[in-house]
């Protein structure tokens, strides 16, 4: 067989390869594995991978925020911690979730380290209660939640204060405020944690945080909890 014969016969073979490789399927990875906690399709959210700068607890004492090195805040969800996912400092960690440039914030459905998916759990871990604490701070960091709103602040002593989910005044909170707290201590596994009882400026009164919505959750209709109309304002609606 001359060269000619030989090259034309190997052109002949890789098109014939290309040929068979156009008309098969194409391989797609395999989707990475997820914790039973994802009862959702997380495959559908945007996805960021990136440094753990800093990691703060939530007001049940798992981790409830993380700084990445990039200096976005990730909202996680409840309870993610506790499920072999490891969160801290230093590490790599992977987020699908719902991305605000804007505000430089991710409200993340699920979290990786590795090779699995952790979504929220319903577990939360157990909290070792310390005796009622006093702290007066600056504020160097906010916490927000998963709405967006601040649900807790950071002070220049490294200790996290967190709010109860009633306690309306977070947004008002500005990085550089002066703050007196009180409340009940806990040594979260990502660090000290007090939940404010008690808050005002420094120096100053401090007001209790209200920890109970005015509408008792499923009260009856006609109970107390509810707004009550006089008889002179419906009056005109009567026939």
């Amino acid at each position: 067989m001359g060269r000619d014969t030989q090259i034309g016969a190997r052109i002949i073979s890789s098109l014939a390869v290309l040929s068979l490789l156009s008309v098969m399927p194409a391989a797609r990875a395999a989707p990475a594995p997820t914790s039973p906690s994802c009862l959702f399709d997380i495959s559908v959210l945007p996805t960021v991978t990136a440094r753990i700068k800093a990691v703060y607890p939530d007001i049940s004492g798992g981790a409830g925020n993380i700084i990445l090195t990039d200096g976005r805040e990730v909202i996680l969800p409840g309870g993610s911690d506790i499920l072999g996912v490891s969160l801290t400092p230093g590490q790599n960690i992977t987020v699908k979730g719902l991305i605000s440039e804007k505000y430089k914030m991710i409200s993340a459905f699920a979290v990786s380290t590795g090779e699995l998916w952790v979504c929220a759990s319903g577990h939360m871990p157990a909290l070792a209660l310390t005796q009622s604490q006093h702290r007066d701070g600056r504020i160097v960091r906010l916490l927000h939640s998963g709405q967006g709103d601040v649900g807790g602040v950071v002070l220049d002593s490294g200790v996290t204060i967190r709010f109860p989910p009633q306690f309306l005044g977070g947004n008002k909170l500005r990085v550089g405020d002066t703050l007196s707290i009180s409340g009940r201590g806990f040594n979260a596994r990502s660090g000290p944690l007090l939940i404010a009882e008690k808050i005002g400026e420094k120096g100053a009164i401090l007001y209790q945080i209200e920890t109970e919505s005015s509408v008792p959750s499923g009260a009856p209709p006609g109970s107390t909890g509810y707004d009550r109309i006089e008889s002179d304002e419906i009056d005109h609606l009567l026939p």
